[in-house]
């Protein structure tokens, strides 16, 4: 089975939940990246399929065209709210969903599993 290889760009640490989410799916956590500018050449080098990102990370603005690298990959914002506004922004920004922190452990698991079966279906 193809891992998902997940990519996260944070000026913070890695969200604990894909650890946990790692014992039980066949996810692959890469190298981060700090800003958007670190994240240009970790998503031409590992080419994941998820990458998860701090909505108030450095750079932010950036990431539009970071999503233009690898059409397919799936960006997630991650908040400290999950509010309408944010979730208009994440769009404007080529993002595919933004997550609340507090919701990360419930929704990235059926995210991460949907990931999964796309890829086993290429």
């Amino acid at each position: 089975m193809h891992q998902v290889r997940v990519l996260v760009v944070s000026q913070y640490q890695e969200p604990w939940v894909l650890h946990d989410l790692a014992d039980r799916h066949s996810i692959e956590i890469l190298p981060g990246a700090c800003d958007a500018e670190e994240a240009r050449p970790a998503i031409l080098s590992f080419r994941p399929e998820l990458v998860l990102a701090d909505l108030t990370m450095p750079g932010i603005a950036s990431l539009e065209p970071l999503k233009n690298l690898l059409p397919e990959m799936q960006i997630i914002l991650i908040s400290e709210l999950e509010r309408d506004i944010y979730r208009t922004f994440a769009y404007f920004l080529g993002a595919d969903r933004v997550l609340s922190r507090d919701s990360l452990a419930e929704e990235l698991p059926a995210i991460v599993h949907h990931i999964e079966e796309l890829v086993s279906c290429t």
